[in-house]
This record gives C-alpha cells, sequence and structure tokens, in this order.
C-alpha cells in the first residue's frame, strides 16, 4: 500500500514536470532582460559600466502567428543568435518610405496621425519622488511657496503672474524602477504636463496658464475667470512670425491664435486635473471634472528666430504652470516626454546629407513588404534595432510580452488611445 503511494506520487511529478515543460516549449516563458534598450518600459543592464545591474524578468506569451500593431510589443529572434529580444513595432507592413526625422516616424512622407494609439509618456518628473525645489525657477518675492505637497501660488497682478518654470532641459531621461532620476543626453521635442490644480476662491479676471514650448512656438492654455462659479479654458499659439503679423494692421487683435476654447463651470476650493499634451504635433487638453477634451493639429513648428547652441532647438523653460491676479494651488506635478527615436545606424533615416560621412554606408528611407517589420528600442539612444540591423521578418516574431513578473510584477501596456 505505501509502496503505491509512494509510486502514484512519482508519477504525478513527472506528469506535472512535463507539463510545465512543454508550457515552456509551447505556450509561454519567463526571460530574464539583460538589455538597456527598452528602458524604461523594461529595465536590464546597466545604466553606467560601475552602475550596479538591475534586470526585470518577463513573461512571454509564444504566439507566432499573431499580426501586431504598430508600436506594438514584441519578441524576435536575435539575427546574431542570441537571446531573444523585446523590442517595440515601428514600422508595419505595407508602409512606405519610413524615415525617421527630428525623433519622430514619418510614413509616406507625413507625421502619423493624431489617431493612432501611442506608447505611454515617459516620466521626467514626478513630484512624489523628485525634490520639487531643484527642478524649478520662480520668483523669490513670497508670490509662490512649496508647503507639504503643494505648491501656493499668490497670482501677481502683473501678466502672466506668478509662474514656475521648469527648468532642466527635457532631454531623454527618465525614471528607474526605484522613481530615481536618470539624466539623458538628446534633447527631445514632446513634452506634457500632469498636475491637479485648485482656486480657492475664484474672482472674475484671475487666470491660471499652463504653457509647452517647442522651438520657436509656445502652446498656452489660459483659465479665465468670469465670476466665482464660471470660467474659460482656451488654447493657443504664439511665436515671433504670428506676434509680427498680428502687430500691423490690427493691434487690437489678439497675440496668438486660438486652437479650441470651452466654457466650465468652478467650484470654489476644488481640485481639479489637468493633462496637457504637445505629442507629435498634436496637442490635447484634457481636464476630466470640467468635462473638458480638445484636441488641435499643426503642420511644423516655428523655429526660434535667433541663433542656437548647436544641438539646441528651443530655448529656457519648455513647461511652465502659474496663477495671475489672485490665489491657486497646484500638486501632483509630473512632467513627461514622448518618445524620441535617434537618427542612428542607416536604415529608415534621411539621407546623409554631411560631405564628410558621404562615403559611409548609404542612409535611406525602407518600405515594407508584407511580412516585413521595422523595430525599435524605447531607449533609442542604446539601442541596436532595425536602424542598424534593417527589417525583420514576420518568422522572427516568436510572441509577445505580458507581464514583469519579478522584482515588481505589473502587466505591460503597449499603448495608450489618443
Amino acid at each position: 500500500m505505501r509502496r503505491s503511494r509512494w509510486t502514484g506520487l512519482l508519477w504525478g511529478v513527472v506528469a506535472l514536470v512535463a507539463l510545465l515543460s512543454l508550457l515552456k516549449a509551447f505556450v509561454a516563458d519567463v526571460y530574464r532582460v539583460d538589455s538597456g534598450s527598452m528602458r524604461p518600459t523594461l529595465f536590464g543592464g546597466r545604466v553606467r559600466p560601475d552602475a550596479e545591474e538591475d534586470a526585470e524578468h518577463v513573461l512571454v506569451r509564444y504566439d507566432r502567428d499573431f499580426v501586431p500593431q504598430r508600436f506594438d510589443l514584441v519578441v524576435i529572434r536575435a539575427k546574431d543568435g542570441g537571446k531573444p529580444l523585446v523590442k517595440r513595432v515601428g514600422g508595419v507592413p505595407g508602409d512606405q518610405d519610413l524615415v525617421i526625422r527630428d525623433g519622430d516616424l514619418f510614413v509616406n512622407h507625413a507625421r502619423l496621425p493624431a489617431e493612432i494609439p501611442r506608447p505611454e509618456p515617459i516620466p521626467v518628473y514626478d513630484d512624489r519622488y523628485q525634490e520639487s525645489e531643484p527642478f524649478f525657477e520662480y520668483l523669490r518675492d513670497g508670490s509662490v511657496r512649496r508647503a507639504g505637497d503643494e505648491w501656493f501660488v499668490e497670482g501677481r497682478e502683473l501678466s502672466p503672474g506668478s509662474m514656475l518654470l521648469f527648468h532642466p532641459a527635457l532631454r531623454d531621461d527618465y525614471l528607474d524602477r526605484h522613481h530615481r532620476r536618470v539624466p539623458g543626453v538628446i534633447e527631445v521635442n514632446d513634452a506634457v504636463l500632469e498636475l491637479e490644480f485648485a482656486l480657492p476662491a475664484p474672482r472674475a479676471a484671475q487666470k491660471l496658464h499652463f504653457q509647452l514650448v517647442e522651438e520657436g512656438d509656445t502652446f498656452e492654455v489660459t483659465l479665465t475667470v468670469l465670476d466665482a462659479q464660471h470660467g474659460m479654458l482656451r488654447l493657443a499659439r504664439t511665436n515671433s512670425l504670428i506676434l509680427q503679423g498680428r502687430r500691423e494692421p490690427h493691434a487690437s487683435a489678439p497675440p496668438d491664435i486660438e486652437l479650441g476654447r470651452a466654457n466650465v463651470a468652478l467650484e470654489s476650493g476644488r481640485f481639479y486635473r489637468l493633462w496637457f499634451a504637445n505629442v507629435d504635433n498634436h496637442l490635447h487638453l484634457c481636464v476630466p471634472e470640467l468635462v473638458v477634451d480638445l484636441a488641435a493639429s499643426y503642420d511644423e513648428n516655428e523655429p526660434w528666430p535667433a541663433p542656437l547652441p548647436a544641438g539646441q532647438k528651443s530655448l529656457g523653460s519648455r513647461v511652465r504652470f502659474g496663477a495671475e491676479a489672485g490665489p491657486a494651488r497646484f500638486r501632483g506635478v509630473r512632467v513627461l516626454r514622448d518618445l524620441y527615436y535617434t537618427e542612428a545606424g542607416r536604415f529608415g533615416l534621411p539621407p546623409e546629407t554631411d560631405p564628410r560621412r558621404a562615403n559611409g554606408p548609404a542612409r535611406a528611407p525602407v518600405s515594407l513588404g508584407p511580412d516585413d517589420y521595422f523595430l525599435l528600442g524605447d531607449n533609442s539612444a542604446a539601442s541596436t534595432d532595425s536602424r542598424h540591423q534593417g527589417l525583420f521578418k514576420a518568422a522572427d516574431l516568436i510572441g509577445r510580452p505580458l507581464a514583469v513578473v519579478w522584482p515588481d510584477p505589473h502587466w505591460l501596456r503597449a499603448v495608450v488611445d489618443p
């Protein structure tokens, strides 16, 4: 009897091992991330040679028949026969003349339209984890102060009032797994401001300002208080060209171009969430509690009107917010950036125009066949991908990463809706 029980237990263990082996071979497996090419979506490798190794373990589902969409995460066979790699789909079958220009993807000579879901913006500052004072500049006249987890802004009468300027250059920074800032080296185009604001005592003519700057353009959201219970949100664009065109002959015209507006109902002391994004030349303003969702697109940025240091396209603070002619409170401040793809390698890039490099490998856009994919790493400056190796075939796709299982378990979300 005892012998029969041990025999049954042994066969049970054998069956379990066989089942696990089958699952691992044909259904799913867990891989250790060794590369830093997908930071901060997935952590692996080291930030620098003398830093500690930071590796995550990822659950991968085998699915050789799936058809990934643009910006989906995929697992591929490495072309050198090494360990499988995680990348993001930049180009899909049928794309013509795909090219990376100024950090953005262009297909068929056009920037990707606003309705395409995109990867989540990457935080470069989050006041839950970073000390606020080192990251912001403001007038030390007592109109701005930090207390607890909030900014209290009195709001001077003189326009634009009392402003907080996010002063670090907007580069390809990110926050590591422990929410520590990892400084980047490449200036990026697209910024996002997320925060909560409240008006302790709304009064007529009081204003809140939220600004994103890119090259010579300033995109501004202004909340103007009409009376104690009503206000108007306005989204506008201004630059030197607009200012010159509005100066004559209609001097009384607003020095900007309005892109959208919405009337809102206000409550004294209530906090409202605000999301203001400029991604791939698409502007998006969302204030859920005020039922505001405004969007606008524009063709290209107006260049900065004066010479700038090499490699720099914007001057001064890229993200700003503050109050005018009355008090306001701000909390939950986050500054984020879009993914920025560097012009490295030679595939999917504008043709080389530097005569000093004319004898090197030819750079050119790529067109994708019915089973071709152009794959990119999120940490573009540290990634080897289709820019260097060319297109991948559908047969190279092994599956999709589903979740990080260790050390901080969480599901992976490839894209978010616009």
